[in-house]
């Protein structure tokens, strides 16, 4: 697990520390403030990989696999106090490893021969080559042609530690309804294991008489469905509204997220409050069970409340913090169990 995570010059933050994270790790914070995109930065550093950049942009709906380039107006609001015209900019990400992603350029001043421009902390002569991650074309100047890059700087880990070295499984679980063709691929990859059994009792909770769930192909799509007790005809999970699909979707993603990273934005969207008890309970016993560690996020004060109730049991390793905006920074508080439970008791507080 992430002990502790650094975000320097990503987004909003300059420099911000998450310090003494647990296995369930939750955050609030006012609009604006930037808990998406710690989210993000998790996501990042986990995946390693120029797939998880563009995946992160199409998510905002800054980029689509129809774009033919990437504009450093696109890609310039990642980095902390960048704006479109600066040549270079960086965000570093940090735990154990260090990840460290530059936003620079290159110009082609003879064909095929691509030269970075400006200047960069990183050492230039490791990264011209044809396995340079490539953002894509922008323009042509006259006769120089300009593209922007993105450099991977991970500095490596000693030999024991190379699952981190080489990125862990990581699913982000969006406020948006994930893709219904990814939940099935999910829930089949479950099918017949005790997760399945696990994944049912939570749907049980908004139909109690639901006895097993499937996949089925209807035309050229496929959908999840359920069978209640008694034999009734099997009906689409979409029937049983946004907050059950929401809530399968998080079921499946940790179910299938054994030995990695959950990330889950806005945590309380679409489920009704008297089951954040519920939630957090099976949150907790799918985190140890399948060793994931979970980042969330939430705006609702009844989730944070049902999130101390959970303190009380032992068996619940998890921590609580804040983001808070100092002038142009952010910052992160960190709440223990004590100053939480004033926090919630009514001391006055702001938690959102």
């Amino acid at each position: 697990m992430l002990a502790d995570f650094r975000i320097e010059g990503y987004r909003c933050f300059r420099d911000l520390k998450l310090e003494n994270l647990r296995r369930i790790n939750l955050i609030a914070g006012k609009n604006s403030v930037g808990k998406s995109a710690v989210l993000e930065a998790v996501s990042i550093y986990e995946k390693r990989s120029l797939a998880g950049i563009r995946e992160m942009l199409a998510a905002r709906g800054d980029y689509s696999v129809e774009m033919h380039y990437w504009t450093s107006e696109l890609v310039a609001p990642m980095f902390y106090g960048s704006d479109p015209d600066t040549r270079f900019a960086e965000y570093a990400l940090s735990s154990s490893q260090r990840l460290r992603v530059n936003l620079g350029a290159q110009v082609q001043r003879q064909p095929g021969r691509w030269e970075i421009v400006g200047e960069t902390a990183l050492n230039r002569g490791a990264y011209i080559g044809p396995e340079l991650p490539v953002l894509n074309f922008r323009i042509d100047d006259d006769d120089d042609s300009l593209r922007f890059i993105v450099l991977d700087g991970s500095v490596p880990l000693p030999a024991n530690s190379k699952t981190l070295a080489r990125g862990r499984k990581c699913i982000y679980v969006r406020t948006a309804p994930r893709n219904m063709d990814t939940l099935c691929r999910y829930l089949e990859k479950i099918a017949g294991t005790p997760l399945e059994d696990e994944v049912i009792r939570i749907l049980r909770w908004v139909q109690p008489d639901i006895d097993r769930v499937r996949t089925r192909s209807v035309g050229q799509t496929r959908v999840i469905v359920y069978d209640r007790r008694g034999g009734a005809t099997s009906q689409p999970l979409k029937r049983l509204g946004d907050g059950a699909v929401k809530l399968m979707s998080f079921a499946l993603s940790i179910a299938n997220c054994e030995d990695g990273v959950c990330l889950v934005d806005e945590i309380e969207n679409g489920i009704h409050h008297e089951l954040f008890d519920q939630l957090w309970e099976a949150i907790a016993r799918f985190a140890e069970e399948l060793n994931v560690q979970v980042f969330a996020t939430t705006h609702s004060k009844d989730c944070i409340e049902a999130f101390e109730r959970s303190y009380r049991n032992p068996k619940f390793d998890a921590a609580f913090y804040r983001l808070e905006r100092n002038g142009a920074d952010i910052g992160a508080v960190r709440l223990d169990h004590e100053s939480f439970f004033a926090v919630v008791e009514g001391t006055p507080y702001e938690v959102r």
